[in-house]
């Protein structure tokens, strides 16, 4: 996960559990200077589905 502003930790984290629930997955935040079209926030995901 990509933020403009570190200091709004909590709150982004508190968004990302309204969308993708409270599952401990694995991930790092790091504090950029800017984004793309001046988002706040970019996230970067890895799907994965198993077929059984």
């Amino acid at each position: 996960m990509f933020v403009t502003s570190v200091e709004k930790a909590e709150e982004v984290n508190e968004v990302y559990v309204q969308y993708f629930g409270d599952s401990k997955s694995t991930g790092v935040m790091v504090s950029v200077k800017e984004l793309s079209k001046n988002a706040l926030v970019e996230i970067e995901f890895i799907a994965f589905r198993s077929i059984a």
